[in-house]
C-alpha cells in the first residue's frame, strides 16, 4: 500500500506474479512465462511502430520527440538533444477507476516535498 504524499511503495513483477498464481491456483512458472511473453510481444509491436492497447489497462504508443536545446545543469552549457522516438503510456479505464479511489489529500505534496 502507498504511503501517501507522493511516497509510493513499489510492487515488483515478482509480487504480481505470485499474487496471480495464488489467486488463480496456477503454477508460478506458468504466470512467469505469460508475463515474460506479454512483455516481449508488447516490445516487439512497439518496435514495429505499432500502438499496443491492453483494453482497460494501458495504451502504449510510439511517440516522436523533436530535437531541442537543453541546459546541462552540471556544465551550465546548452546542449542539443537529437530527435528521438519514445513512448506514450496512458492508463486505461480500470487503472483510472482504481486511482480515483485514492484520497487527493493523501497525495498532495507537503512543504518538505517541494
Amino acid at each position: 500500500m502507498a504511503e501517501g504524499n507522493g511516497k509510493i511503495s513499489k510492487v515488483t513483477t515478482e509480487t504480481i506474479i505470485n499474487e496471480i498464481a495464488d489467486e488463480y491456483k496456477i503454477p508460478v512458472q506458468v504466470v512467469k512465462n505469460v508475463m515474460k511473453g506479454t512483455k516481449r510481444k508488447v516490445a516487439e509491436h512497439i518496435g514495429k511502430g505499432e500502438a499496443v492497447q491492453l483494453t482497460g489497462f494501458v495504451m502504449i504508443t510510439p511517440q516522436y520527440r523533436a530535437a531541442r536545446i537543453a541546459n546541462n545543469i552540471s556544465t551550465h552549457q546548452k546542449e542539443t538533444i537529437p530527435e528521438t522516438v519514445g513512448v506514450s503510456i496512458k492508463a486505461g479505464v480500470d487503472i483510472k477507476r482504481e486511482a480515483a479511489k485514492l484520497s487527493p489529500a493523501d497525495w498532495k505534496p507537503t512543504e518538505t516535498d517541494k
